[in-house]
C-alpha cells in the first residue's frame, strides 16, 4: 500500500467520517484481543456533536487498527496488583 501511496496509485474514497464511530468499532473489535480492558482514554465528544472529518473511512479505519495491533502487541503485560 505505501509503494502505490509513493506513486500515486492509491484511491481514496473521501467523504464524512465519524471518529467516534470508528473508535468505538475498534474498542469492540480488538477487546477480546487485550489481556486488559480497553477503552477510550480520552473522549472525541467535546459536547458540540460528533467530530467529522473528511476522509477515506477505510483506510482510517485501517490506520487506526494497525497502531492498536501494534500497541497490543508490543506493550508488556501489566504487573500483577499486590
Amino acid at each position: 500500500m505505501i509503494a502505490a501511496a509513493e506513486t500515486g496509485q492509491l484511491t481514496l474514497v473521501t467523504a464524512p467520517v465519524d471518529v467516534a464511530e470508528l473508535l468505538a468499532d475498534l474498542v469492540t473489535s480488538f477487546g477480546p484481543r487485550a489481556e486488559a480492558p480497553i477503552s477510550r482514554c480520552a473522549t472525541v465528544d467535546d459536547g458540540q456533536g460528533p467530530l467529522i472529518v473528511l476522509g477515506d473511512a477505510g483506510r482510517l479505519d485501517q490506520a487506526l487498527a494497525n497502531l492498536l495491533v501494534n500497541a497490543l502487541r508490543h506493550t508488556p503485560p501489566a504487573a500483577p496488583s499486590p
